[in-house]
C-alpha cells in the first residue's frame, strides 16, 4: 500500500523521525516527510526523505517497528519502497529491503540472518531485466572508470540478479577475523553505480544501536545530484522503532 492518505500514525512518525535524525536542539524548519509505506511480515515499513529549509534534501531512509524482528518470514524477501522526493535531486530512484533468514554468500562471513538495505541508482524495470547470466553478465562485470569507485573498494566476483555486482571495503572488520554486524557496500551495473547498500544482522539490530559513519566517497559522483556522506542504523528507544538512513547530503 502507498500512503497517499494523510493519517494520524504517519503524521506522528514523522514527527518521531524528525526528532530522532534532528540534531539536539533540533534544526528549525527542517522537514521529514513519509514517502510511501509497506507491510513486511504484519508491520508497517516508511521510506522518507527529510529536507532543510531551502527544500534540499540532506537525508533518505527507511523506518520500521522493533515488532518486526520478532515476525521475521522464514523465507528470504524483498520489499520495495518509492522515494519520488529523493529521486527528483538525488540519483536514488527507490529503495529495496531484503531479509536474508539465512543470510548468503560468502557464507563463511554473511551466511547469518540479516538485512540488505539497497538504495538503488538504477530503475526497477532495469532490475527486472537483470539476469546477471550470459550477455547480461557482461554488463554486470563491465569495469568502471575507477573515479567512480568510491575510496577503498573492490570487486566481488560475478553478480546478482536484480542487483549487479557487489563491491566491498577489505579493511572492514568481517575480513579481518571479526563477526558480521554490519558493514557499507556498493554496486555496480553496466560500469555505472547502481547501489548503496548499508548491510546488518538481526543480532545487531537486538542491540538497539546508534550507529552513525561515514560512506567512503567516490572522485567522480552522479552529475547535478546531491550524494551521502555518511550512513545511520538507529533505535528509538520512545518510538521502538529502527532507522536505516543515509544522511550528509551535499550537492555536486
Amino acid at each position: 500500500m502507498h500512503a497517499r492518505n494523510t493519517t494520524i500514525a504517519v503524521a506522528a512518525l514523522a514527527v518521531a523521525l524528525a526528532a530522532s535524525l534532528a540534531p539536539a536542539p533540533a534544526v528549525a524548519q527542517e522537514i521529514v516527510a513519509i514517502n510511501d509505506t509497506q507491510s513486511l511480515a504484519g508491520t508497517s515499513i516508511h521510506s522518507w526523505t527529510k529536507t532543510d529549509a531551502a527544500g534540499n534534501v540532506i537525508a533518505l531512509g527507511v523506518t520500521f517497528p522493533a515488532a518486526l524482528l520478532n515476525a521475521l518470514p522464514a523465507e528470504t524477501t524483498e520489499t520495495v519502497l518509492e522515494i519520488p522526493r529523493a529521486a527528483r535531486q538525488t540519483p536514488f530512484t527507490h529503495i529495496a529491503i531484503d531479509w536474508n533468514p539465512k543470510g548468503h554468500e560468502p557464507e563463511a562471513i554473511y551466511g547469518l540472518p540479516h538485512f540488505d538495505a539497497h538504495f538503488y541508482m538504477i530503475t526497477e524495470p532495469v532490475r527486472a531485466a537483470m539476469t546477471a547470466t550470459g550477455d547480461d553478465l557482461k554488463r554486470v562485470e563491465m569495469k568502471p572508470d575507477p573515479q567512480v569507485v568510491p575510496a577503498g573498494y573492490v570487486a566481488t566476483p560475478g553478480g546478482v540478479p536484480r542487483m549487479g555486482a557487489h563491491w566491498v571495503d577489505p579493511a572492514s572488520p568481517e575480513f579481518h577475523g571479526e563477526r558480521f554486524t554490519q558493514t557499507f557496500i556498493y554496486g555496480f551495473y553496466d560500469g555505472r553505480l547502481a547501489f548503496a547498500e548499508p548491510m546488518f544482522t538481526r543480532d545487531y539490530l537486538l542491540t538497539k544501536p546508534h550507529l552513525e559513519k561515514p560512506i567512503a566517497q567516490p572522485a567522480v559522483y552522479p552529475a547535478g545530484k546531491r550524494f551521502p556522506t555518511g550512513y545511520v542504523i538507529s533505535y528509538d528507544a520512545q518510538a521502538q522503532t529502527y532507522t536505516i538512513a543515509l544522511t550528509g547530503f551535499t550537492a555536486r
